[in-house]
């Protein structure tokens, strides 16, 4: 039986995201899910840099797209490894399975990422499109500010690569080519950091919600 990808409920990302963390209430909750909430926060930590230049990273100027690839792989790894350590974080704690797995959810963002991670694992080579753009920040009581950053995004011609993947047989093609469709939109507003950080909350979120948030 394949597996459904659903396309409700996922977020626009047109709004850029100051911290790179867990959002204040899912961190309190899923603290009690030690391991996996380990893993949650490292993987925002190797996003926290992702997009940095090679004088940020302090690596020659030729290495930045590899630290920068790195980087991403990294943080995709963690964010599966919350599924690989929530079944033992439930049995530490003495609470009923079975635990959420990424694919459970049938959420097109999370499923993609986890798919994401299998690809980019394997293919190393990966040369970002990067441009600058400015975001404007409200400030309470003061002026607005204007930050030029850096976004990065995958190309389209890797994304495709998801369709050739050895779990692509898995999912329905139409459902599979509209998720793409959907993560190429959703990185071009902030890059795919943003999408990663945005499916580490959202995978968080339903954890507490299935095992229990108190």
């Amino acid at each position: 039986m394949r597996a459904r990808l659903s396309l409700q409920d996922l977020p626009s990302l047109e709004y850029l995201a100051v911290a790179c963390r867990l959002e204040p209430e899912i961190d309190a909750g899923l603290a009690r899910f030690e391991e996996t909430h380990s893993r949650a926060n490292v993987a925002l930590r190797f996003l926290l840099n992702q997009d940095a230049s090679a004088e940020h990273l302090r690596v020659r100027a030729e290495e930045e797209r590899q630290m920068q690839a790195g980087l991403l792989r990294a943080a995709l790894m963690e964010y599966v490894g919350m599924e690989d350590c929530l079944p033992g974080d439930l049995r530490r704690m003495g609470l009923p399975g079975p635990a959420l797995r990424i694919n459970d959810t049938g959420s097109a963002m999370l499923v993609l990422l986890r798919e994401l991670r299998h690809v980019h694992v394997h293919v190393g080579q990966t040369r970002f499109e990067r441009r600058e753009q400015t975001a404007v920040f409200h400030v309470p009581n003061r002026e607005v500010l204007e930050v030029t950053l850096p976004v990065l995004t995958i190309p389209r011609a890797d994304l495709e690569q998801l369709r050739d993947s050895r779990h692509s047989s898995r999912y329905h093609a139409d459902e599979l080519a509209a998720a793409i469709d959907w993560l190429d939109v959703a990185q071009g507003h902030w890059g795919i950091r943003l999408v990663v950080q945005a499916a580490i909350n959202d995978y968080a979120r339903r954890i507490l919600a299935v095992h229990g948030a108190g």
